[in-house]
């Protein structure tokens, strides 16, 4: 954590301490003056407030130590036990404020002396506590610091308590206006009394969830919805590489995340390395203040367990290939698998084939294939794309291109057709069928299209794009047609 963010929460700690130092003042010289147990009750509450700031300031300026040999994860937990301090101390007061309001609710006690001070010194905290409350959630939620949040939680437990010994004292001002032996002046006056309990019990509801959070994140406990919430984004970002396990470490000011990935066991290690960068930086992203270790783990499934695809992607990767564009064909009641892998683009042809030859009889004998068939092409992550249009000007060329699949007895007519040249040569074409056809028939169909432009531009990107000639849906030739899921 930076600098900045350390003198932020600081600053945030000592202005609590120099609120609740005031309050607490206010509060026990007017408790004194009235004799109200409510009041006093809130003088105690805002003493021990006053400590829980001190606790808290000491706690923030430890956390901002930096990680060293014994604390190599930092020193942030000092604010979950700072919190925890904390709790301790709201319960012994909540014990105190029963034992006293028992005592005047049993046994009566001195008579309160209402004064326009009384009135103005609650009213006067509520305001202060609203204030300072405001500013410490908005520091907590920023630098994600317990112990800020555990004042901020204080202040806003005053704001109610003080609203209850209000209307406490509202009360026992309302009986001095009915005869002094009615039994609504008699309830009126132990209304002090019983605000003084609605105090404790609002403390204690506090102090409670506030020491199972400390405690939760001193036993290492982590957030079930974050873990969930991090496996769904993983779960579709890399599908490829199932998470095996996840384990969470909040402290509060970080999250510690620690992941079990499973990746093939033919990897090689600057790939799984790889791999590993990319599941810290997409954690990262979906929660900054995350540390992040992933572990990388050889996915030793067996072979017929696995869809062909991975199959054959983990083939490619244990004979240094990358495959692509994997399909399968029933051919004579036969599978015959038809792949395209790349090498690199300076490597001769003959030692190309050399390398292929075995990785396509892997293939075939693991998955009892009739044939297996491998186009080689050029690594594309490491050879540019560029392409020079021949000297036909771009009218020609598409004219050329729409010729060619005319041509073809399953198109009606050609839409549109589209050629961009800025990166590499990218030909669109949109094509309406003669009729309407399952879409495993029109796949096939715009594979053969793709194939007939190919032959005309070699290392063209090609997609056609096919519709039914009662597509309700298609727009006008010109304008960007909806495209199928070929």
């Amino acid at each position: 954590m930076d600098k900045v963010a350390h003198q932020e929460k600081s600053q945030a700690a000592m202005s609590s301490i120099v609120w609740s130092a005031l309050l607490t003042g206010i509060k026990i010289s007017a408790g004194i003056v009235t004799g109200s147990i409510g009041i006093i009750s809130e003088a105690l509450h805002s003493a021990l407030d006053l400590i829980a700031a001190g606790m808290t300031y000491v706690a923030v300026r430890v956390a901002a130590k930096p990680a060293d040999a014994e604390h190599p994860f930092g020193h942030e937990k000092v604010e979950n036990l700072s919190a925890l301090a904390e709790t301790v101390l709201l319960f012994a007061t909540c014990a105190w404020i029963v034992w006293e309001a028992g005592e005047r609710l049993l046994y009566g006690g001195e008579p309160l002396v209402l004064t326009w001070w009384a009135f103005a010194v609650v009213a006067i905290s509520m305001l202060i506590d609203i204030n300072r409350a405001a500013m410490l959630k908005r520091v907590a939620k920023k630098h994600k610091s317990q112990a800020l949040e555990a004042d901020a939680l204080h202040f806003t437990t005053d704001i109610w308590s003080s609203g209850v010994v209000l209307l406490g004292l509202i009360c026992v001002w309302c009986a001095e206006f009915f005869p002094v032996d009615s039994d609504l002046a008699e309830c009126l006056k132990l209304a002090d009394a019983i605000a003084a309990l609605f105090v404790a019990g609002i403390v204690s509801s506090v102090a409670y969830d506030l020491a199972k959070r400390s405690i939760h994140a001193l036993m290492d406990g982590g957030s079930n919805e974050l873990r969930k919430s991090i496996l769904e984004l993983l779960g579709t970002e890399v599908s490829d590489y199932p998470v095996r396990r996840i384990r969470l470490r909040d402290t509060g000011t970080r999250v510690f995340i620690e992941l079990d990935v499973l990746a093939p066991a033919e990897l090689h290690v600057c790939d799984a390395h790889g791999i590993a960068d990319l599941f810290e930086r997409l954690v990262k992203q979906h929660v900054p203040e995350a540390d992040v270790i992933v572990h990388i783990e050889p996915n030793n499934e067996e072979p017929e367990r696995m869809h062909y695809e991975e199959l054959i992607h983990n083939l490619a990767l244990r004979y240094h290939l990358r495959a692509h564009s994997i399909y399968e064909e029933k051919i004579d009641g036969e599978n015959v698998y038809f792949i395209d892998v790349e090498l690199p683009a300076e490597m001769s042809i003959n030692k190309a084939n050399e390398i292929v030859l075995p990785f396509k009889e892997k293939v075939k004998n693991l998955l009892h294939a009739q044939d297996v068939v491998c186009r080689i092409e050029p690594d594309s992550r490491k050879t540019s794309n560029q392409y020079a249009l021949p000297g036909a000007d771009r009218a020609m060329l598409q004219q050329l291109i729409c010729d060619s699949l005319t041509h073809h007895k399953e198109i009606k007519e050609v839409l549109e057709t589209r050629v961009y040249d800025q990166v590499g040569l990218v030909v669109v074409c949109h094509c309406l069928l003669v009729k309407d056809v399952p879409l495993q028939e029109s796949h096939l169909i715009a594979k053969r299209l793709e194939c007939g432009i190919e032959s005309v531009l070699p290392g063209a990107f090609i997609r056609v794009i096919l519709y039914a000639p009662d597509n309700s849906t298609l727009e006008a030739p010109g304008s960007t047609p909806r495209e199928a899921d070929q």
